[in-house]
């Protein structure tokens, strides 16, 4: 990779506030990096469990486990049309492995990406990330939650509608819907809410499905929300309407807002 074109992927990284720095380079996959790209690095960063995210166009799959390729394998089952892999770990032989199971290029992400791997992902873009830069923001209690609604939502849903709102936070998306599968989509739109076409046909019939919005809703949203199967839906905390409110106790639906203690 010649010093301009090196210069360049570097300056999108900075613009991006991703701390990298390029260990290989396929000049055909450097495009993929983006916003989504930026809030996939800090989501994983957050997590303390091995962890990976895999991105596409606006969808960020995220698994967590005991292992790089357990994680992997759950982001996996809800994405298998990647083209960005985010690791918060290490990368060896193993988890180079588990990758060319299905994938055969891309941008890979992670702390370190061991040598004898590196060579195994010879057609992939790598980015190293500078281990000596803490992109955590460990100033940044676990958020808030209140239910203002009649039903209150149980620990699975709570798992989910915090980590949908920590991924809309960190990716100062408009609008984040995540599902049972961890399935996060992204939108982002100056509106208040997007169309029902943003989500795929089996997002709308998850078990479980929470949205997430850095804008208010509307009573007009909540119609569209329950068309979908949407469960519960959360946004900022002091900027709720009693009338929303209480459009989604007629509908079952768990409202919440949140917030972070700085």
């Amino acid at each position: 990779m010649n010093s301009s074109v090196k210069a360049a992927c570097h300056e999108i990284l900075a613009e991006l506030k991703i701390p990298g720095i390029i260990k290989q380079y396929k000049r055909r996959d450097i495009e993929c990096v983006n916003h989504q790209t930026g809030a996939a690095v800090n989501l994983t960063a957050d997590i303390e469990y091995p962890a990976v995210a895999i991105c596409e166009r606006k969808i960020i799959s995220v698994g967590k486990g005991a292992t790089l390729e357990i994680a992997f394998a759950r982001a996996e089952r809800s994405n298998r049309g990647g083209i960005v892999f985010v690791f918060n770990k290490p990368i060896y032989g193993n988890t180079a492995d588990a990758i060319l199971k299905n994938y055969s290029g891309g941008i890979i992400i992670a702390p370190e990406i061991e040598s004898g791997a590196a060579n195994n992902l010879e057609d992939f873009t790598l980015i190293e990330l500078n281990q000596n830069t803490d992109i955590k923001q460990t100033n940044w209690a676990p958020p808030m939650l209140k239910i203002h609604s009649l039903y209150a939502p149980d620990d699975n849903l709570l798992d989910i509608l915090e980590f949908a709102w920590i991924v809309s936070c960190r990716s100062n998306c408009s609008v984040v819907s995540a599902t049972t599968h961890r399935t996060i989509r992204m939108a982002y739109s100056n509106g208040t809410y997007p169309t029902l076409d943003f989500f795929s046909e089996r997002e709308r019939y998850e078990k479980l499905l929470v949205i997430a919005s850095q804008n208010p809703f509307s009573r007009e949203d909540i119609p569209l929300l329950m068309e979908m199967g949407a469960n519960a839906i959360i946004q900022p905390d002091n900027r709720f309407d009693a009338d929303v409110i209480m459009d989604a106790d007629d509908n079952g639906l768990v409202m919440a807002t949140a917030r972070f203690q700085k």
